[in-house]
């Protein structure tokens, strides 16, 4: 089931978000993606479009994805994608269309290419923008949560979310992986995913991947075309 707007009716862009909202850091990190190494969905099927929308009113579905996350107690949004990808039907939404709503973005743009692995960078920022938000411990409690997503939703979101996982409960990222595949079957869709979160036995390998170590033998991507 899906949403079909992704603001209510009524509000401003509940429709095509591309004309609205200009942010100036869109264009700096506006591109078309070279490759695509991970799941390539067929976005533009008006079939699967049309499903998705009787799957929706089926399940009493709200219409618009902020008034999902609303009810989800989302208030903050990763988005791992470029604006323009390969199989993406529009522009991906405006960073700010969610902010007037009560919602935060970040942007952590990771290429889908050479295995969809973020930078040491990418997890940084990653951790530092959710400093706020989940709990540090398995004792802690938050009442809102967080949504990390990609164009697919199988890879690059699904490697940050382990990464915060990690971080935040010190637990081996192959334990992590196997209860994500368990949640979202398909989830990390090729070996150098699989093998970046293996190679993560707890907080502090995420840690020194962060900063840079790579005696752990944790990959490292080596450089990122943009």
């Amino acid at each position: 089931a899906t949403c079909k707007l992704l603001v209510p009716r009524g509000t401003e862009a509940a429709g095509h978000p591309a004309s609205v909202l200009h942010d100036p850091d869109d264009e700096e990190t506006e591109s078309i993606a070279g490759s695509v190494d991970t799941v390539c969905k067929d976005f533009s099927s008006d079939v699967q479009h049309e499903r998705c929308l009787m799957a929706s009113q089926m399940t009493n579905m709200p219409e618009d994805f902020t008034t999902f996350f609303k009810q989800s107690g989302i208030e903050r949004i990763i988005r791992a994608n470029f604006d323009w990808e390969p199989g993406m039907k529009e522009r991906s939404y405006p960073s700010k269309l969610f902010s007037q709503h009560g919602i935060s973005q970040t942007n952590i743009r990771v290429m889908d290419s050479n295995g969809g692995l973020p930078t040491p960078k990418d997890v940084q920022t990653l951790l530092d923008a959710n400093q706020d938000f989940m709990p540090r411990s398995q004792d802690g409690s938050s009442s809102v949560a967080i949504l990390i997503h990609c164009k697919g939703g199988f890879g690059r979101s699904v490697v940050l979310a382990a990464c915060l996982t990690v971080e935040r409960f010190d637990v081996p990222g192959g334990a992590v992986m196997g209860w994500f595949r368990i949640m979202r079957p398909g989830a990390m869709t090729n070996l150098k995913q699989e093998v970046f979160l293996r190679k993560l036995r707890g907080c502090q390998d995420l840690q020194n991947y962060t900063a840079g170590r790579t005696n752990s033998g944790i990959p490292v991507p080596c450089c990122r075309v943009m």
